[in-house]
């Protein structure tokens, strides 16, 4: 007699074998973020109302919020070089102290000019933090698992954004605005956890100057045909999506959300991050076909709701067809980086994907000024939408997204 669900149970038990066999130094940095960005999730959902409240206008707003990645443009390229030559551990270390301060000045910001330079000083701090821990999971997977090490890395430091905006919603009632301590508290503990960090490398002082050579990042990057089709996949969705999740906490507002319901939308449309670990074991074409074909129907169907109950089934769906793009672009983009210049080509598919972020803030924050936030989800639909036609209807593999 045959057992008709065999193939499934055995799929599971090969998915769960694919994560058990991750390096333990994987797990630890997942782990690692997983604490520092919990902070992060109990004060982001409403670290834009805050702004908003201080700034006035969306275009204000979105100067602000597209100051962080247009300066981590240079950030990346700064560090690109630098970083294969230094302690991974040691830089992750060094940033963390550096977060140690930033709730004081978060509360501190008054000017339209303080929020400009708080940018800037976040900007350096959290490109050195992400850029050197992305490196650091390149470095520490194996050849076999680079799509499930991102996948097991995006689902556990995922965590804290569908912890954090939930807790975070029931907190602020209660603490207000100083629940922004946060993010200086949970820096603290993600710091005294970065010293066990596994590492290959001994930190040492390297002459920074001595490794600074962008011609060099940009002809490499040049050479590269795959990881640059790969890359203007990446940086198309991430100018798609840029307005989306800066703005989707005021959009949840002005349809009549409280902060507790924000907190919950918002924790649930980030509950599917936790499914990138699944995801990143499936077919990379597959995947990003799925992604863009539900995205695109889902943010045509944000831009006609109104009601805030259906919001949050929407946010569930949507943060799914998320969740089946990243881990599969970035197990893609890391398939094409030859492991002994990992931070240099990490840092320019991040300063292109940084520019496209910039141009998908502003023109974001422009068009929720002039015809209102709904107008970003259409934006949003027609890349979306483009996108998925380019890939079923061209014959070549135009982004590099088939498995090899």
């Amino acid at each position: 007699m045959k057992v008709r669900h065999e193939p499934a149970r055995t799929h599971k038990i090969s998915f769960s074998r694919k994560m058990l066999r991750l390096p333990k130094s994987i797990k630890f940095i997942s782990l690692l973020m997983l604490i520092y960005y919990l902070g992060w999730g109990l004060v982001d959902p409403f670290l834009t109302i805050y702004f908003k409240e201080k700034l006035i206008s969306y275009t204000n707003l979105s100067i602000v919020f597209a100051v962080f990645p247009l300066f981590s443009i240079a950030w990346f390229l700064l560090l690109g070089t630098m970083l294969d030559k230094f302690s991974k551990k040691g830089i992750i270390n060094l940033t963390l102290l550096c977060y140690l301060p930033i709730s004081l000045i978060i509360l501190s910001l008054t000017k339209f000019s303080h929020f400009i330079f708080y940018r800037l000083y976040h900007s350096f701090v959290a490109s050195s933090l992400w850029v050197s821990a992305e490196s650091y999971v390149r470095e520490h997977s194996f050849n076999k698992n680079r799509k499930e090490a991102f996948g097991f890395f995006d689902s556990i430091w995922g965590l804290a954004l569908v912890i954090g905006p939930f807790l975070g919603g029931i907190l602020i009632s209660v603490l207000g605005y100083s629940l922004f301590y946060a993010v200086s508290i949970f820096s603290v503990l993600a710091l005294i956890v970065s010293f066990f960090l596994p590492d290959n490398r001994k930190f040492k002082f390297v002459n920074p100057i001595k490794f600074i050579n962008f011609k060099k990042e940009f002809l490499n990057f040049k050479e590269n045909k795959p990881l640059i089709k790969v890359t203007i996949f990446r940086s198309l969705v991430a100018f798609s999506t840029a307005a989306v999740y800066m703005l989707l906490p005021l959009f949840l507002k002005e349809t009549g959300a409280n902060f507790f319901e924000i907190g919950v939308i918002i924790s649930l449309f980030y509950l599917p991050v936790i499914l990138e670990s699944y995801f990143s074991t499936q077919d990379s074409k597959k995947m990003v076909i799925f992604g863009l074909t539900f995205g695109s129907l889902l943010f045509l169907l944000m831009f006609f709701v109104k009601n805030t109950y259906l919001l949050f089934f929407i946010s569930i769906l949507l943060g799914i067809s998320f969740s089946s793009l990243i881990p599969n672009i970035q197990g893609r983009i890391t398939k094409c980086i030859s492991k002994d210049v990992i931070c240099e080509m990490s840092s320019v598919v991040s300063s292109i994907k940084n520019s496209a972020l910039v141009a998908g803030i502003l023109l974001g924050g422009l068009i929720s000024d002039f015809a209102g936030l709904r107008y970003i989800f259409l934006l949003s639909f027609a890349v979306f939408f483009i996108l998925l036609l380019i890939i079923l209807l061209s014959k070549k593999d135009v982004f590099n997204l088939t498995e090899e």
